[in-house]
């Protein structure tokens, strides 16, 4: 689990190569939360995950500065997607087929 404190004040981040396999989705999310400055997010993740982390509630991560949004693989795209506040969204790029019916609120 991810505790952060103090909030980074990063504006892009690129999270495309190395992702491991035990990268989750909840981890990205709880570390989304301490980056309220981010900009630009960009992450590939892998296509497997385990679906028992979809068993708690997943964390929401406000990004009110977010102006562009890259995910890719369907499993972490639906989940992102789902948990993201970003008011401020110009540019949405999915590199992967999203299975709507499975966004929870749809």
């Amino acid at each position: 689990e991810v505790k952060l404190v103090t909030p980074m004040r990063f504006r892009v981040l690129d999270i495309s190569h190395g992702v491991s396999n035990e990268t989750s989705p909840r981890v990205v999310l709880q570390f989304l939360q301490a980056l309220p400055q981010l900009e630009e997010f960009r992450f590939i993740g892998q296509r497997d995950n385990d679906l028992d982390d979809l068993a708690e509630p997943m964390p929401a991560a406000s990004l009110p500065k977010l102006k562009l949004l890259l995910i890719g693989y369907t499993f972490c795209s639906r989940i992102l997607l789902t948990c993201l506040d970003c008011p401020n969204l110009v540019e949405l790029i999915v590199q992967s087929h999203v299975n709507a019916s499975f966004i929870r609120g749809i």
